[in-house]
């Protein structure tokens, strides 16, 4: 399953579905392959780096373990939910590498920038996701380093045509960190807004060939991008 983004304050970029994040990366490895993705996870590592308090028990009554348990058993399942919740929170590593695929689009051309902007990537824009029983919004905050697709005349008549057989539509398959709170662009606001740094990302079609790959190394740096015929 694959989530949606969404913009700050507007409507959903692509149809609205459930916020479901894919568990694994496809294709390319790293050097120490990441974990995979977590919701739970990644808000735990927000909260032990931010030192945003989370109400645990709270969230532990809202738990589906809870829910299903009878009333005379639900004191026990409190506890014992509350218990795993507080070893996530405290097991949290801020250094973990996750991955996660969201429904992205890609822009019409800019003839004046010579170059197609990816969606997720542009101002305003963040990932929901839920844990803990409450919302998060997940913002990355090297996204104007990613976002442009740069590409001369002659080459992007030809690419724009592909991407519109495929509706301009892609998969953005995301290796990142968490590394704080808040949108350092200011433009995604609120509560529990997660700023994250995009390690390395990769457009996907629907068959999951490549489309375009901006490529991440060391804190922040992006050392190259290119496009990839598809």
């Amino acid at each position: 399953m694959i989530a949606d983004l969404t913009r700050a304050r507007t409507r959903t970029l692509v149809a609205a579905a459930a916020c479901a994040l894919t568990a694994l990366p496809v294709g390319a490895q790293a050097d120490s392959p990441p974990e995979g993705f977590d919701s739970t996870a990644v808000a735990a590592a927000y909260h032990k780096l931010s030192h945003d308090s989370v109400d645990l028990r709270a969230a532990a009554e809202r738990s589906p373990a809870v829910q299903r348990a009878t009333n005379f058993d639900r004191p026990d399942a409190i506890d014992a939910e509350t218990a795993r919740l507080r070893a996530i929170l405290a097991n949290a590593n801020p250094n973990r590498e996750f991955v996660i695929s969201v429904n992205d689009r890609i822009s019409d051309y800019d003839h004046e920038h010579g170059e197609f902007s990816i969606g997720l990537f542009e101002p305003g824009y963040f990932v929901p996701m839920e844990a803990f029983g409450q919302r998060y919004q997940l913002v990355f905050a090297n996204a104007d380093r990613v976002r442009a697709i740069p590409m001369d005349k002659a080459s992007a008549r030809e690419f724009d045509a592909k991407l519109n057989t495929i509706g301009r539509s892609v998969t953005n398959e995301i290796h990142f960190k968490v590394t704080g709170q808040g949108d350092p662009a200011g433009a995604v606001t609120g509560e529990r807004v997660i700023r994250a740094e995009v390690l390395s990302a990769r457009l996907l079609d629907r068959q999951g060939r490549v489309v375009f790959t901006p490529t991440a190394t060391g804190s922040a740096a992006i050392d190259s991008a290119t496009a990839t015929p598809f």
